[in-house]
């Protein structure tokens, strides 16, 4: 848990506790994890096509092998 999560946990000024951590709870998934799918894909695309440092793509199941 970050800052922000326990500024909006103890933000309530002594509200209940129960609905600020469930809101913090629920805000967290939804910053997270939406952000890292694009991300994914878009690694995905990029070492595909060996935009990464020239990084040798291996493809599905195949080896890549050391620089020397």
């Amino acid at each position: 848990m970050g800052s922000l999560d326990a500024a909006f946990a103890f933000g309530t000024e002594g509200g209940p506790a129960i609905p600020a951590a469930s809101g913090v709870l629920g805000y967290r998934p939804l910053t997270v994890w939406p952000p890292l799918v694009p991300g994914l894909v878009t690694l995905g695309v990029f070492v595909r096509r060996e935009v990464l440092c020239g990084v040798p793509s291996a493809g599905w199941g195949g080896q890549v092998s050391a620089v020397r």
